[in-house]
């Protein structure tokens, strides 16, 4: 139980720490590609490294057992007694079972959060079965009825009717679904979630979910807006504000979601100093492994 309650600090300790040094350090910078690795790669060694220690400090072999002076010379009187055949008998203390009621609680959590993704996926799946595909501009787009926003989930786009290819904003859209899929987006959320079904209460997950969506959503808006950056923006203004149920996000319509990428599109290049901010990962690295090698678990 020591180990695992261990496990759980350190892990927790490291998401807090990885998403305030993305907030804080890597945020605003257009290296998005570098971005995603560091939120994907950096969540991943805090799963992993709490798993490593180096017990720089040996515990003793047994444990070290007070007894008092009468039953000391019991053992004069009576030399065939061995100490580890001893049994103690008397009434315990009654201790409250906190710890009892926090596994109960934790794997409730656990539990819920694990049937409310459950639903999500399936929710999914049931659009995919209840409503037509098409096959347009290489991309399997499910068609959805008008009030729902478009989205991309592994492999499908689900648009909402009418669609029309010839309409710029709407191929905007497309294209902006199709790069979610092209770069696999839909895998990084399902890792977020897994790890925020194990780690529901800590509210650093939340941010780093948000933190990944909007990263998706800046490497999406470059990739759709290299030939017109304006005409992009203007059409990511109108599908939010003037068409309901159209929306360039990942489920994430929020006028401060918009904000943040109309200004990331109008920003011009990363700052000179971006490189020494992206190298600042590996300090970063090497206390969590420096945390994780000098935390001992008391036997």
């Amino acid at each position: 139980m020591a180990e695992l309650i261990r496990y759980i600090l350190l892990v927790n300790i490291f998401i807090v720490v990885l998403s305030l040094f993305f907030r804080l350090v890597l945020e605003k910078e257009k290296w998005f590609k570098l971005n995603r690795f560091v939120l994907i790669f950096g969540l991943l060694l805090a799963l992993v490294i709490p798993l490593w220690q180096i017990d720089f400090v040996k515990s003793p072999e047994q444990a070290l057992i007070v007894i008092s002076e009468s039953f000391a010379n019991l053992k004069e009187i009576r030399g065939d007694i061995i100490l580890d055949e001893i049994q103690v008998y008397g009434t315990a203390p009654k201790v409250f079972p906190w710890m009892n009621i926090f596994q109960t609680i934790y794997l409730l959590g656990i539990i819920g959060m694990g049937i409310l993704f459950t639903w999500k996926v399936s929710r999914i799946r049931n659009l995919q079965r209840s409503y037509p595909m098409i096959l347009l501009r290489n991309l399997f787009i499910t068609v959805l009825p008008k009030n729902f926003s478009a989205f991309s989930f592994i492999g499908v786009a689900y648009f909402p009717a009418p669609i029309d290819p010839k309409d710029e904003t709407t191929s905007y859209i497309i294209n902006h679904e199709k790069a979610h899929l092209r770069q696999k987006h839909s895998f990084d959320i399902v890792f977020v979630e897994i790890v925020k079904i194990l780690f529901f209460y800590n509210p650093a997950v939340y941010t780093l979910q948000k933190q990944m969506a909007l990263t998706h959503e800046y490497l999406a808006d470059s990739e759709c807006a290299t030939e017109n950056a304006e005409s992009y923006s203007m059409a990511l203004f109108r599908s939010f504000f003037n068409s309901p149920g159209l929306s360039l996000s990942q489920g994430f319509k929020s006028q401060s979601m918009l904000k943040q990428r109309l200004i990331m599109l109008e920003n011009g290049a990363t700052s000179k100093w971006a490189g020494l901010k992206y190298s600042l990962f590996l300090p970063l690295i090497g206390l969590f492994l420096t945390l994780s090698a000098f935390t001992l678990v008391i036997p």
